[in-house]
């Protein structure tokens, strides 16, 4: 009785420890730091888990709005830039345009944006992500410039056009 008491335990110490290693291990592979993008039950790929380099790649619009004054002390964002990988990429919006999404309303002087660049994917071009612009750096891609982020966006895609050109658009 004591043999099959002390077999169990055996049995039951030797079961928990695999069971940890499993957990450590699965741990171990969903934290370790890498740079792959794993895609969601869909299929798409989690624009925000993409690393900022990933981001420039990825997007076939970068769009830069500005704010100005708007009705009853809104914050209003206008298109004043536009940088399409290749003219072929549908992109419902001109310069001067407004984007309704970003519209905001400050509060007093604290956090007023200058602007924001905004990165859409695929054609139709659709919107995946909005950096704001504080003194025309971009916060959330440590206060990177805007001329940075646009002279990378730049190299990165004239490195993948093919018989193409890519397009700029930029208000007066």
């Amino acid at each position: 009785m004591i043999r099959l008491f002390i077999k169990g335990l055996v049995f039951g110490a030797g079961f928990t420890v695999a069971v940890i290693a499993i957990i450590y291990i699965a741990y171990q592979f969903k934290y370790s730091g890498s740079n792959r993008v794993i895609p969601n039950a869909a299929g798409e790929i989690q624009w925000h888990k993409l690393t900022n380099e990933q981001q420039i790649e990825k997007a076939t619009v970068i769009a830069v709005v500005r704010y100005s004054k708007g009705e009853e002390g809104s914050m209003e964002a206008k298109f004043t830039e536009i940088y399409k990988d290749n003219p072929s990429v549908e992109f419902n919006y001109k310069l001067n345009d407004e984007y309704p999404s970003l519209k905001y309303y400050p509060k007093d002087n604290y956090g007023v944006r200058g602007g924001a660049v905004i990165f859409f994917e695929g054609s139709p071009a659709e919107y995946r992500h909005a950096l704001y612009l504080y003194d025309e750096r971009v916060a959330s891609f440590g206060d990177m410039p805007l001329d940075l982020l646009i002279k990378k966006y730049k190299s990165t895609h004239n490195k993948s056009l093919k018989n193409g050109t890519r397009e700029e658009l930029r208000a007066p």
